[in-house]
């Protein structure tokens, strides 16, 4: 819904014309807007194809400026929910009928505009206000079939992104998972991941449901570290390598608030570059001891800001 808090002059036809034609313009499901009279605010709202405008006014608490705010408040948003949710609206509809707009008797007071003559040419028309795009943070439980011999690993992956209006969108992420331990023939074999994302996608949304698909490039810098029972820190210098893989991603949202998203994901990787890892970190070494997979499922589920 499109909603506006300005001045709107003209005749109430002329009024329901310029919501008709800012609707058409972003696509909304409705357009309101609220004027302020001396003793009322009026709310007005128009949905697309209907001839008709629908009223509600609402009174200003005398020198309590706050709580008149809360009262906008609170019915934008009963508005808001009553128009995406397809609920009757509790308003007063007013056909557009000669005798209706005359009998606007709760209009709201405005300063009308000057008629002056004028010899310059007409404006041309208000394309209105550039709809900006909004960043995205988010927080996410995530899981990865990382190997065989180690089908479940696990972490919690945060990101941050940016959305425009028209839908494509990108992100940089970053996931931080548990330490992964292996028994080797004489101690312990640990694999500390920290993988890092750059997504570029599409997103599309549907009342309360946002629909995105992307592609992801993800650069895996893993530190090795080996252990024996007799020693507590490790026996080798931890060592560091790096994997690169590519995954297409798609990702669902449901909008639980104005900019809050519950979302779920499911990730195909797929390694360019791995490492697999043997019993030792000398050269010499050949017992394999994890062999990480080249194709991997990962999903996650979390909670995203929309600021």
């Amino acid at each position: 819904m499109i909603t506006a808090n300005t001045a709107v002059y003209g005749t109430l036809e002329d009024r329901h014309a310029a919501a008709q034609r800012l609707v058409a313009r972003h696509g909304g499901t409705a357009v309101l807007w609220i004027e302020e009279g001396s003793t009322n605010f009026f709310f007005y709202l128009v949905r697309p194809f209907e001839a008709a405008v629908y009223q509600r006014s609402v009174p200003v608490v005398p020198r309590d400026r706050k709580r008149s705010l809360a009262s906008l408040h609170r019915v934008s948003e009963e508005l808001a929910a009553a128009v995406d949710q397809e609920q009757p609206l509790p308003m007063t509809r007013v056909p557009l009928t000669p005798s209706a707009v005359v009998a606007q008797e709760t209009e709201p007071v405005s300063c009308p505009r000057p008629q002056v003559a004028s010899t310059k040419p007409p404006a041309p028309p208000d394309k209105g206000t550039p709809e900006r795009g909004e960043a995205r943070l988010a927080l996410a439980y995530s899981g990865t079939t990382y190997a065989r011999d180690k089908a479940w690993l696990d972490g919690v992956s945060f990101s941050a992104g940016w959305t425009w209006p028209k839908g494509p969108h990108v992100e940089l992420g970053y996931t931080a998972y548990r330490r992964a331990l292996f028994q080797t023939h004489d101690g312990l074999l640990e694999l500390a991941r920290h993988p890092v994302h750059a997504a570029f996608g599409y997103d599309q949304r549907w009342r309360r449901v946002r629909v995105g698909a992307e592609g992801l490039l993800l650069v895996d810098p893993t530190v090795r570290r080996d252990y024996v029972p007799t020693q507590l820190s490790p026996v080798w210098r931890p060592q560091t390598v790096t994997s690169l893989a590519f995954a297409p991603r798609g990702r669902i949202g449901f909008i639980a608030g104005a900019n809050v998203e519950l979302f779920a994901s499911v990730a195909a990787e797929f390694w360019v570059q791995r490492t697999t890892y043997r019993a030792s970190a000398e050269p010499e070494a050949s017992e394999i001891i994890v062999a990480p997979g080249w194709a991997r499922a990962t999903p996650s589920a979390g909670l995203a800001l929309r600021l």
